[in-house]
């Protein structure tokens, strides 16, 4: 196990993490799978990055809402790579930052698999739950978010949003991307 864990941390090797940031940085178009399973996908320096880690569970649907996006990160959600992703995180968030001023990390994942109905034969509404550090957080943009997510409907049910500040901004069961020292570093 330790060895395995130990193959997984250096297959996002320094040199992977450094080109690829350093293509970032250049501005160039990035499409690169990642050498542990997984992609990043960056069209152009961008002031956000989305990201997905695939869970344990069976989750069939969520990995293809980030298809759309022109920068995501989708990658294994095993433990042995939370160093490995830490860092090409980190560099690529510093890259981004360097280019725009700024950078939103927003970490997709599910908690359910599966829309579900109610006794009386109707969709339940659709949900999703913002969850956002409790120092450092942006507001304003965490609140267009929360108002754009609002509009969502499915087959003509209102969606249901919460906004959590200071909740545990990673997916259950996995650590944060980044730590808090991490984020206020990088802003």
């Amino acid at each position: 196990m330790a060895a395995t864990r130990h193959k997984q941390s250096h297959a996002l090797s320094r040199a992977f993490i450094t080109t690829t940031a350093a293509s970032v940085k250049a501005g160039r178009r990035l499409h690169r799978k990642l050498p542990v399973g997984g992609r990043i996908h960056i069209d152009r320096n961008l002031p956000f990055l989305c990201i997905y880690r695939q869970p344990a569970h069976e989750d069939p649907g969520t990995e293809r809402l980030l298809y759309g996006e022109a920068a995501y990160l989708l990658a294994p959600g095993n433990t042995g790579l939370h160093a490995a992703l830490n860092h090409l995180i980190t560099a690529l968030a510093a890259a981004q930052i360097e280019a725009c001023g700024s950078l939103l990390l927003v970490e997709l994942w599910a908690r359910g698999t599966r829309h579900s109905i109610t006794t009386d034969g109707l969709p339940s509404a659709p949900g999703f739950r913002i969850v956002a550090p409790a120092r450092n957080a942006p507001v304003a943009t965490l609140e267009l978010l929360q108002q754009a997510l609002l509009e969502v409907k499915l087959q003509g049910v209102a969606s249901c949003v919460n906004l959590d500040y200071g909740g545990k901004c990673a997916p259950p069961g996995m650590k944060p991307l980044l730590s808090a020292v991490q984020s206020k570093r990088l802003g």
